[in-house]
C-alpha cells in the first residue's frame, strides 16, 4: 500500500516542503520518485486558467496534487466539448511517451490545482527503467481510453441531466469537495450541450433536492439523489458495480 502523501524537498528558491499526493508518484519507490523529481517544478493554477492550448509541445508532464483538469476539444466550428477530467489519481501530457508531438486538445483548470511538472525527457528516461512507474502510467492510460469511449457513447444516447449530474459527481469525487464555481459555458462544455440545455438541467436538479445553485456556486445537496440522475457512465467510470 502506497503512503497517503510524501514530502519533495525544494532547494530552489525557497526551501519549502511540498506534500505529494498524486497517486502515480506514490506508488513509485523513492529512488524511483527521487530521479523523477530530481529537477521538478512545483505549479499552481487558478481555477480557469489554461495549462496548455491545442498545437502546444509536450515538454514536460503534469502530475496533479489537487485540483480537477479538464481536457477539452475544440472544433472548427468554435464548439468546445469536454472529454475528460484528471486529478490526483492520473497524470497529463503522457502523449510525450507515445511519439505524439504537441496536445490536440486544451487543459484547463476547472477548480484551483496545483501539481508538479516534470521534464518530459526526464520521465521518458525514468519510464524507461521503473516497472511501477510503466505500470502505474499504463493503468493511467487505460483509465483515459474508457473514459473517452463512455464520454462518445454517452453524448450520444443520454440526456442533458443525466451528463450534468455524471459531471458534478466525477468533478466534486476528484476535487474532494462538495462546492464547484463554476460557469455555464464552462458546463456546456462539460454535457456537449447548449445553454439553455443546461439551464433546463441545472433547474431539474435543484427542483430534486440534487444541488443547490446560485450566483455561479453549485452545492451538492443529496448526493444519493445525484447518483441517481445520473447515467450508468458513472459507475463505469469510477469502477462501482451497480449491483
Amino acid at each position: 500500500m502506497p503512503p497517503s502523501a510524501v514530502s519533495l524537498r525544494r532547494d530552489r528558491p525557497s526551501k519549502q516542503t511540498i506534500q505529494l499526493k498524486n497517486h502515480i508518484l506514490l506508488q513509485l519507490t523513492q529512488g524511483d520518485r527521487d530521479t523523477l523529481l530530481a529537477e521538478a517544478e512545483c505549479v499552481r493554477l487558478p481555477a480557469g486558467s489554461t495549462l496548455a492550448r491545442p498545437g502546444d509541445e509536450i515538454a514536460s508532464i503534469y502530475f496533479p496534487d489537487a485540483g480537477v483538469i479538464s481536457v477539452v476539444s475544440e472544433m472548427a466550428t468554435g464548439h468546445q466539448v469536454a472529454v475528460a477530467v484528471v486529478g490526483r489519481e492520473g497524470l497529463l501530457g503522457v502523449g510525450a511517451v507515445l511519439s505524439v508531438q504537441s496536445y490536440v486538445q486544451r487543459l484547463v483548470a476547472l477548480v484551483e490545482s496545483h501539481g508538479v511538472r516534470v521534464c518530459a525527457d526526464r520521465f521518458r528516461y525514468v519510464f524507461g527503467r521503473s516497472d511501477l512507474l510503466r505500470r502505474a502510467t499504463l493503468d493511467a492510460l487505460g483509465r483515459r481510453f474508457v473514459e473517452l469511449t463512455m464520454v462518445a457513447a454517452c453524448n450520444r444516447v443520454h440526456s442533458h441531466r443525466q451528463r450534468l449530474a455524471r459531471w458534478l459527481l466525477l468533478i466534486t469525487d476528484k476535487a474532494g469537495q462538495r462546492s464547484l464555481r463554476v460557469t455555464h459555458d464552462t458546463l456546456a462544455q462539460m454535457v456537449g450541450g447548449p445553454r439553455h440545455a443546461v439551464t433546463v438541467a441545472l433547474n431539474d436538479l435543484r427542483g430534486d433536492g440534487a444541488i443547490t445553485y446560485r450566483r455561479g456556486k453549485i452545492d451538492i445537496g443529496k448526493r444519493s439523489v445525484l447518483m441517481a440522475r445520473a447515467c450508468e457512465c458513472y459507475l463505469v467510470q469510477t469502477g462501482f458495480s451497480p449491483r
